[in-house]
């Protein structure tokens, strides 16, 4: 039986992991690119422009959980435990080797970062033309750029195997819409209806500390797991 008493506390959670989760400069500057396009037009086609890109990017992160769940679910705890550790622990060497080299402020996309890489080598920017192009772009980039970035998406479908399909959808639903609100914002601060800029410069500048907090989040919880499901490793 689900324990809906636990719901409310993981809320808290979710907006934290959520939130943690949406801090990567490379979407933002993938999604600055598409947005610098569709303004040359008209503010009224950025907008359509970035409402089709993070739509797209929010159903295909929700299948993608949907993935990440079926999968947690057939693995033996000791797995996911040991993967939880193991991504969490690569995060953390990550986070504070590049903490060394991100100083700048500006939203960029280091050569260094994997997705980057990745946008690079699939030549993203190709697609920004388009709504349908944008779509796909944004529905790709849920399996391709956000993966690379999504420990606490990891974490979050792993501890959600305890509840049932009619928790676990209203719970994804909400981290999903959470992990674009920064989007959202950051859409609407291009196109000139906010001024939040300083708040992603802000963010991009301590990106390291935010992906090391995450990183101890994820590490201290297979931990938490070893101890209430006493797992070997």
């Amino acid at each position: 039986m689900d324990s809906y008493s636990n719901i409310v506390s993981l809320l808290g959670q979710v907006v934290l992991w959520a939130l943690i989760d949406s801090v990567d400069p490379c979407i933002f500057a993938l999604f600055l690119s598409i947005l610098a396009s569709s303004i040359m037009i008209s503010v009224r086609n950025a907008i359509k422009t970035g409402i089709t890109y993070i739509l797209s990017i929010y159903i295909g992160y929700v299948i993608f959980g949907l993935l990440l769940r079926v999968t947690a679910i057939r693995l033996p705890i000791e797995v996911l435990v040991g993967i939880i550790l193991i991504y969490g622990s690569a995060m953390l060497f990550s986070s504070l080797r590049r903490r060394g080299v991100s100083t700048s402020s500006e939203i960029i996309c280091r050569e260094d970062d994997i997705p980057c890489r990745i946008a690079n080598l699939l030549n993203f920017r190709k697609f920004v033309k388009g709504l349908a192009p944008v779509a796909f772009l944004g529905f790709i980039s849920a399996f391709t750029l956000l993966p690379c970035s999504a420990g606490l998406y990891i974490l979050y479908n792993i501890v959600t195997t305890v509840y049932s399909y009619s928790i676990w959808v209203p719970l994804t639903l909400f981290y999903v819409a959470i992990f674009v609100l920064p989007l959202i914002a950051f859409m609407f601060t291009v196109v000139g209806l906010t001024s939040l800029g300083d708040v992603y410069r802000y963010l991009v500048k301590h990106e390291g500390i935010v992906k090391v907090v995450g990183s101890l989040i994820m590490i201290s919880s297979g931990i938490y797991m070893i101890i209430l499901y006493r797992v070997r490793i």
